[in-house]
C-alpha cells in the first residue's frame, strides 16, 4: 500500500502523536461478506452484533472533534452494509481522507463514479490468482476472480489510485510475479502481502495454511526481486534500535470492530473500551493497556537486540500476542520469517551474510510458552444471522 510522504504531512503527524491523537483510525463497520476466503482472519463473521447507522455517525464525529485525519473503512465487506454511503458522505463531510477496502466484486461503473465524487483517496483490494480455480478456490464463491477484476477495471476507468495485494499461497507462488506486473499494467499500486494472520479470536489454525520454510524463502526471494525493480531497497540486515518503538500500536492507529469494541490496532485483540461507554478520547486516554503499548519500545524485545534481521523482520505485537500471550515475545514463526527472507538475501544479492549473523538468528525452534489471559479479552455481543438479515444493528 503506498502513503502520502512528505516533510510537513509528517511533522504533522508527529505532532499529533505527541500529544496522544492517533493519526488513522481503521473502522471494520461489518464481519458480513459475500466471499469466504479460507485464510480470514476474523472470527465470528456471520452473528457479530454491529452498530447503527447513529451510532458510527457518532464516531465519525468524535474522531473528527478529536484530530484524527485518516478513516479506513473495512470489513468484511463495507458494501455489505446498506448505510456505507450515508457514512462514507459524513465523512467526508467532516473533512476526513478516507480509504476503503475491498473485495471491488460488487463495483461497477456507476458505484465507482459515485466513489470518485467523494474524492475517496485509495482503494485497497486483495488478489489471489489470475486463474479462477486458484482465486475462486481460496475464496470459495465461484465468479469472484472475474467480478474482482470487473471492479478493478471500472475503478481504474474513472482515475482511482487502486493497491492491490497478492496473498501468497502454495498455489499461486509461480505466479505472484506475473501477478504483480499484470496489476502494475493495469496501473494498480502492485505489492506482495506480509503473510497471514491468526484470526482474532487468538486462533492459530489459520497458520496452518501457511508457507513451508523452502516456499518462504522462495517467496523472499521474489518480493525482493519484486522491490528492487519498483524501485525500493527491499530487505536488509540489521539490528533493531532499542530505543524506537517496534509500530504504531498504541499512538497512531486506533480499531474498532463493528460492535462498537475499541482496539489499540486490528490485531490486537484486547479491547481498551467501547463507544457506548464514553467517550472515546476519554477511554483511550485512560486505558492501562493503551499507554502500556503506547511507551513500548525495542528495548522490551530482549531477544532481538543481538538478531541481525530483527531490523526488518516486521515485529507485530498483535500478531506476537496472539501466538505467545506476551507483546514481548516473539513466536517461533516471526524467527522462522526472519531467517528466510535472510537465505532469499544472500541468494538474490549473491552475498554472505557470515556466522556470526546467523548465530545472531534464532531457529525458530518452539519455547514452552504460558498464554496471559483469555482470546479475545473483549467477548464481542452477538446476534444470529436471521436477525442481521432483517436489519438489525
Amino acid at each position: 500500500m503506498i502513503e502520502i510522504v512528505n516533510p510537513i504531512a509528517q511533522a504533522w503527524q508527529r505532532l499529533l502523536t505527541e500529544q496522544g491523537i492517533p493519526i488513522r483510525a481503521h473502522l471494520d463497520i461489518t464481519y458480513r461478506c459475500d466471499l469466504d476466503c479460507e485464510h480470514c482472519y476474523l472470527d465470528d463473521k456471520d452473528d457479530r452484533r454491529e452498530l447503527a447507522t447513529e451510532e458510527w455517525l457518532r464516531v465519525v464525529d468524535e474522531l473528527a472533534d478529536w484530530g484524527v485525519q485518516r478513516l479506513g473503512w473495512s470489513g468484511g465487506e463495507v458494501f455489505a452494509r446498506a448505510d456505507f454511503f450515508t457514512l462514507l458522505e459524513h465523512s467526508v463531510r467532516r473533512g476526513f481522507i478516507n480509504i476503503i477496502k475491498t473485495h471491488a466484486g460488487n463495483i461497477d461503473r456507476d458505484l465507482a463514479l459515485r466513489l470518485r465524487a467523494l474524492d475517496v483517496q485509495r482503494i485497497d483490494i486483495s488478489l489471489y490468482s489470475l486463474s479462477a480455480p486458484v482465486h475462486d478456490g481460496i475464496t470459495r464463491i465461484p465468479g469472484s476472480l472475474s467480478a474482482t477484476l470487473r471492479g478493478i477495471a471500472a475503478l481504474r476507468a474513472v482515475g482511482h489510485i487502486v493497491s492491490v495485494q497478492v496473498m501468497p499461497f502454495r498455489a499461486n507462488m509461480l505466479e505472484i510475479e506475473d501477478m504483480i506486473a499484470f496489476l502494475e499494467g493495469l496501473g494498480c499500486v502492485a505489492s506482495i502481502a506480509p503473510g497471514l494472520k491468526a484470526d482474532n479470536g487468538g486462533g492459530l489454525a489459520v497458520l496452518d495454511l501457511d508457507l513451508s520454510y523452502e516456499e518462504r524463502i522462495e517467496l523472499e526471494r521474489i518480493r525482493l526481486r519484486v522491490a528492487l525493480r519498483q524501485g525500493h531497497k527491499g530487505w536488509r540486515p540489521g539490528v533493531v534500535a532499542a530505543e524506537d518503538q517496534p509500530c504504531e500500536i498504541g499512538t497512531g492507529r486506533i480499531y474498532f470492530g463493528p460492535d462498537g469494541a475499541i482496539f489499540p490496532c486490528v490485531t490486537y485483540p484486547s479491547a481498551i473500551g467501547h463507544v457506548r461507554s464514553g467517550p472515546i478520547r476519554a477511554q483511550w486516554d485512560a486505558s492501562p493497556l493503551r499507554r502500556q503499548l503506547a511507551a513500548w519500545t525495542n528495548a522490551k524485545r530482549t531477544s532481538c537486540l543481538s538478531c541481525g534481521a530483527s531490523a526488518g523482520c516486521g515485529y507485530c505485537a498483535g500478531a506476537a500476542f496472539k501466538a505467545t500471550g506476551d507483546h514481548d515475545v516473539a513466536p517461533p514463526y516471526f524467527h522462522e520469517r526472519s531467517r528466510a527472507k535472510a537465505v532469499a538475501y544472500e541468494l538474490e544479492r549473491g552475498v554472505a551474510l557470515g556466522d556470526a549473523f546467523w548465530a545472531s538468528v534464532p531457529t525458530g525452534e518452539a519455547p514452552v510458552v504460558k498464554r496471559r489471559g483469555q482470546f479475545p479479552i473483549f467477548r464481542a455481543q452477538k446476534t444470529g444471522k436471521a436477525a442481521l438479515a432483517a436489519g438489525e444493528r
